[in-house]
């Protein structure tokens, strides 16, 4: 038969509690236990170790001598129960808070505890041999703590199988994980404040945010990143591609703006020039964004500017009307594909809080840096631009009458573009088209019209409020200002609002325009392209409050 222990009621010799009726006496070998009293749930306590057959039934009483508490029921008949049917195999007992007592085979327990201690007999078949049991309460099981440095999964399997044997509720589960989290891990919900109070879910969320499985798989990705060196004959559109990739994966709880910041830093090194550290730190900036924006600023005032011209937008379009076919092109981050000078990185460093850097490519925001580029494309392209095709800085659109003389122009510009070594974006080429969009206008062999997607941002404007909203309606209004007629004079009480000194105040006469430029530009017209051949009328209308140039 197998060894199990069952507490008597029968007390010590010598104890206070002697005197008192023992209440359940001493069980021989081979004798059965009295039956429980009505309205008192019996319950059975099995022995880790032991097998399932090991059970002893717990009865009233069984403590009673001990407690010296007559008419009271014992914790061992309700909490025992409930411990046999959750089917648990513990060697610690757990019983009521109100009786504050248990039999644990170990833990260890308080000096005032320790004190109160009881001999109980061990009632077995075998033998009556004497188990020394604390009389003690026993403290909650314990999940440990955690600084980051394990794993968080076992951490969180282990704290919820606690919270389970100890019965916590949701607060004492919140309260007890915030006394668990220590070090860097602790520092998480410190570092992350948030409005309202923190509740065990939002813990769980912030620390698997930092220490989860897909957060390892972001270290392993960022020791890699830190270590990307840009290798010799590796293109550098691979290497900001390969960049982005892995920025993605680590910052994936980032913007994709902060996303942007951050692969442009690592597509930087560090560098260092105490005369340019001492230059940028004199408006050091408290974010990565801005610093490129106050570097970029002070660098273009020291700068003597570029005055290679771009082309006229009107210019370029007017050269559509002998096409029929349509293509194009579009560099992959243009700017991006053209690499500094030592003497230009350095010039063109900046600061942050992690550093200074310098650019390897040219970045954006410098002030000759689109005079550059298009004098670039033009030596690129030179020979084919106004009768092949047409380059505005990265935008390029060939030009064809037919298939066949579009495929032969199409391979001269590929051909002179591999030999320049840059690089186009396939997603946002257009490719044998009839109708295609170019500077922010719909070209055709037909004439030019407005750019839908531009002009339902038009439609969609809410009524401005301020000055600056204004300058930005009528900044985007003004870019299609040849298909409204007479645009100055419909526009003129938003213009008087840009004035010098002028008070802002949205008179009838202001909506009025704002919602008839909204209605014309809706309604634009297609304009054709002007005739090489024939002469041509120039009809001109005078006014008093505005002019128009046909």
């Amino acid at each position: 038969m197998a060894k199990s222990r069952f507490l008597d009621g029968v007390a010590p010799p010598g104890s206070r509690e002697a005197g008192r009726p023992a209440g359940l006496g001493a069980l021989s070998s081979g004798s059965s236990p009295p039956p429980p009293r009505s309205g008192v749930q019996r319950g059975t306590v099995r022995i880790s170790g032991e097998s399932s057959d090991s059970r002893v039934p717990s009865t009233r009483g069984a403590c009673r001598a001990s407690r010296g508490r007559r008419g009271r029921p014992c914790c061992c008949d309700t909490r025992i129960a409930q411990h046999d049917r959750r089917e648990t195999e513990a060697k610690t007992v757990y019983t009521n808070d109100d009786d504050k007592h248990c039999f644990p085979e170990f833990i260890r327990s308080s000096k005032r505890e320790r004190k109160s201690q009881q001999t109980f007999h061990d009632l077995s078949s075998d033998s009556g041999e004497e188990y020394g049991v604390h009389r003690e309460r026993i403290p909650t099981l314990q999940p440990g703590q955690f600084d980051g440095s394990t794993s968080w999964r076992e951490f969180l399997s282990r704290f919820e199988d606690c919270a389970r044997a100890n019965h916590w509720s949701e607060r004492t589960m919140t309260v007890q994980m915030r006394f668990c989290l220590v070090g860097a891990a602790g520092a998480v919900i410190h570092k992350n404040p948030r409005s309202g109070r923190w509740d065990y879910a939002r813990i769980v969320e912030e620390v698997e945010a930092a220490y989860g499985p897909s957060s390892e798989h972001a270290a392993a990705i960022g020791i890699e990143l830190r270590q990307r060196v840009h290798k010799a004959g590796e293109l550098l559109h691979v290497l900001r591609d390969d960049i982005y990739e892995k920025v993605s994966i680590v910052y994936t709880d980032h913007s994709k703006r902060e996303q942007d910041s951050i692969s442009v830093e690592v597509f930087t090194n560090v560098m260092g020039d105490a005369e340019i550290v001492q230059r940028l730190l004199e408006e050091r900036p408290r974010t990565l964004a801005r610093a490129y924006e106050i570097a970029h600023r002070v660098l273009n005032e020291r700068t003597i500017k570029d005055a290679y011209p771009l082309p006229r937008i009107q210019d370029t379009l007017d050269t559509l009307s002998t096409a029929k076919w349509f293509s194009t092109l579009d560099l992959a981050s243009g700017y991006w594909q053209v690499e500094l000078t030592p003497g230009a990185r350095q010039a063109a460093a900046f600061c942050s809080r992690k550093g200074l850097f310098e650019w390897n490519v040219m970045p954006f925001g410098l002030c000759n840096a689109p005079a550059m580029f298009q004098h670039l494309m033009d030596r690129v392209l030179a020979g084919m631009q106004w009768e092949i095709c047409l380059v505005y800085l990265d935008d390029i659109i060939v030009l064809g009458k037919d298939v066949k003389e579009m495929l032969q122009r199409l391979a001269q510009v590929f051909e002179r573009l591999r030999q320049a070594n840059l690089k186009l974006k396939p997603t946002k080429c257009c490719l044998f088209r009839h109708q295609v969009a170019y500077l922010g206008h719909i070209v055709s062999e037909r004439g030019i019209t407005t750019d839908p997607q531009k002009v339902q941002k038009i439609q969609q404007w809410p009524q401005p409020t301020n000055v600056n909203e204004v300058r930005q309606f009528v900044g985007l209004a003004s870019y299609y200002w040849r298909f409204v007629k007479d645009f100055a004079t419909v526009a003129k009480p938003l213009h008087n609002l840009l004035r010098k000194h002028a008070r802002f105040h949205w008179t009838p006469e202001c909506q009025l325009a704002f919602e008839k430029l909204k209605e014309l530009l809706t309604t634009a017209p297609i304009l054709g392209y002007p005739m090489d051949s024939g002469d041509l009328i120039l009809d001109t209308d005078a006014s008093n409050g505005s002019v128009n140039i046909c």
